[in-house]
This record gives C-alpha cells, structure tokens and sequence, in this order.
C-alpha cells in the first residue's frame, strides 16, 4: 500500500480509519502510522487553518470599521478583500481538480459538496465577492445585497471557527459541537411541532376570549394576536422559560390547564431530552 501523503490509497485508508465501527483499533499499533503522517502533513495543516482565521479576522475588521461608503479607506478594503477572496475561491477550484481527471468534473464536485465545511466555504466565499463585486461597482446600500453580505459572514465566520480543530486542545470541542449539532436535528424537529401544536391552541384559545368579550360588549379588553405572536410566546417559553409572556393570559381554567401542559412539555420533557442527547453524543465523541 502506498503511504505516500495525499496518494489514493493512503486517502482511502485514512477513511476506512475513520469510518470505523470498532473504537479499539486506535488503540493499535496502527495509531503510530496515523501519527506518523499527521507528521508529515500537519504544518501544512497548520497554514491552511491559519489562512481561514487570517481571513475571519478581516472579514470581521472590514465588516465592523470599513463598511461604511463614506470613509475612504472603503475602497481599499473591499479591494483587499475581494483579491482574498478570489485567492480562497481558487484555492476551493483546487480541490475540486485534484479529483477531476480520475473521477470527472460531476463526480469530483458531487464529492466535494458532501463535506458541509466546504459547502460553507465555497457558497460563503461566492457571496461575498458578489456583496464586494456589487459595493465597488454601487457604492450604495441595497438591503439585498446587505442580507448577502450576512449570510456570507456567518458561513465563512462559522469555517473559520472550525479550523481551531489544528489545536489538539480544541479539537475534540469542535468535534463534539458538530456531532451534536447533528445529532439535534431530530429534537429540532419535534419541538418544532410541539411549538407550533401549542401556538395554535393558544391563539384558538385567544380568539375565543375575544368572542365572548364581544358578546359581552367588553371591546376595550379585546387584543389581538397574530398565530405568529403565539408561535413567538411558545418558543420564549420552550427555550428561554419566559413566563411574564403568559402572566395575562391564565385568567380562565383552560388557559391555565394548556400553560401548564405546556411547560411541563416544553421545558421539563424537551429541555431534559435535550441534555440526554448532548450526554450521549459527549459519550461518543
């Protein structure tokens, strides 16, 4: 087998490594070859990791002092900014073309999209020189291009918080916000719906209360409340356990019945599952 840094099949066994089922094998003798090319290859790790955070960095500087039309070191910086830009971008290309001669362009590009990080780079690195491209060109505020320009900050922000797994110091704590990111998908998923389920109740709720205000000719007490202003108050309590949102409303028995229902749901059951999911993706990693 050739062991060769960046050769097919030291590629191929450097996955088979990491997709394997059996932890145990990193407790082999096989764990000396993996530091050995960790060796060989880890300064260049090392550049490339220091690139992503030099480039965050300006990112964060130009987006935080530069950014305004008016100051005349506007210019100089979008211009710094988008050469580094390209120089990323090509760097992306790159990867892209060392697979594509024996995989094709379709295969290779397939290929390169299934790791997020460089979905983050390559689509964050796309944005932002067409935000620079257009702020050269204008001049002007387009609020457009400014929601372009925060969408391009956070993915290549997010990347370049991902290259502090160089340190062995925060690897593993990039390693596990990544997993449980992962593994929170479908908790995300559920308190979604028990959010919206429990938004409908209480604005069906709502709109009763209103009737009967009506009835009654009591229109100085009826309020409004939009299906989104519920979905807002029941995520305020799922998440952040904000009661003073519902301090008017317990005012019947069956409002008071689905609040608590609702946070007994919300903050004791999905809260918890939460923290179990957290506990065994820690476990894992």
């Amino acid at each position: 087998m050739n062991h060769e840094p960046g050769s097919k099949d030291s590629l191929n066994w450097l996955r088979c490594l990491k997709d394997a089922e059996n932890n145990d094998i990193f407790l082999s003798n096989l764990i000396i070859l993996v530091d050995f090319k960790w060796e060989n290859v880890k300064y260049y790790v090392y550049l490339d990791g220091i690139v992503h955070l030099i480039y965050g960095l300006f990112l964060g500087i130009d987006a935080s002092f530069f950014d305004d039309t008016e100051k005349k070191e506007y210019f100089y910086s979008k211009v710094v900014m988008t050469v580094y830009t390209v120089i990323m971008l090509i760097r992306e290309f790159y990867q892209i073309r060392i697979k594509w001669v024996d995989q094709g362009f379709y295969q290779s590009f397939v290929n390169y999209i299934k790791d997020g990080y460089n979905v983050f780079d390559f689509c964050g690195q796309i944005a932002y020189l067409v935000y620079c491209v257009e702020k050269l060109v204008t001049a002007q505020e387009n609020k457009y291009f400014e929601y372009l320009h925060v969408s391009a900050l956070f993915m290549l922000f997010i990347r370049a918080i991902s290259q502090l797994r160089i340190k062995e110091s925060t690897r593993y704590l990039i390693r596990m916000i990544t997993e449980v990111i992962a593994g929170m998908v479908s908790f995300l998923i559920i308190l979604l719906f028990s959010t919206i389920a429990f938004a409908i109740v209480f604005y069906k709720i709502h709109n009763l209360e209103n009737e009967v205000l009506e009835m009654e000719g009591k229109l100085e007490d009826i309020t409004e409340l939009s299906l989104k202003d519920q979905f807002y108050f029941s995520f305020k309590l799922a998440i952040l356990g904000d009661f003073d949102s519902f301090a008017e409303k317990l005012n019947t028995p069956i409002n008071f019945i689905v609040f608590a229902l609702t946070s007994i749901f919300q903050l004791i059951v999905m809260l918890n599952l939460l923290i179990a999911v957290i506990s065994d993706t820690f476990d894992k990693v």
